[in-house]
């Protein structure tokens, strides 16, 4: 395995420890997959599915399906979980899937931000 295959996996294996997930109880979180409202990643044979997909209510946040829009052929799910993970300097340090409840807007603007560089 070389540093970068090594690299990956140690950041995978954090995204999904420091992560919070959805358990498809119902098959909501398939449909909701299959109509690009929400993403989800695979590690060792589990699906995980971001619990910052859905707000409060339940529902998909309308946000994600937007950024996965306009990250389309630049981030595969994975690049959208370690996006929202990581901290995001045009967002002050924050990351993004901790403000996507707080301020959206903001959020899109960092999209925005960059795919302009």
């Amino acid at each position: 395995m070389g540093n970068y295959d090594l690299h990956m996996l140690i950041t995978r294996a954090a995204i999904i420890c420091e992560g919070v997930w959805l358990h498809n109880g119902n098959g909501e979180v398939e449909q909701w997959e299959k109509e690009n409202k929400i993403f989800s990643i695979c590690f060792g044979g589990i699906t995980f599915v971001p619990k910052y997909c859905v707000d409060k209510r339940g529902v998909p946040v309308a946000e994600i399906a937007t950024i996965m829009a306009m990250f389309e052929g630049r981030k595969d799910a994975w690049g959208l979980a370690l996006w929202f993970a990581s901290h995001n300097d045009y967002l002050g340090g924050d990351r993004p899937q901790d403000l996507l409840r707080i301020d959206p807007e903001w959020v899109l603007s960092a999209v925005r931000h960059e795919l302009s560089e």
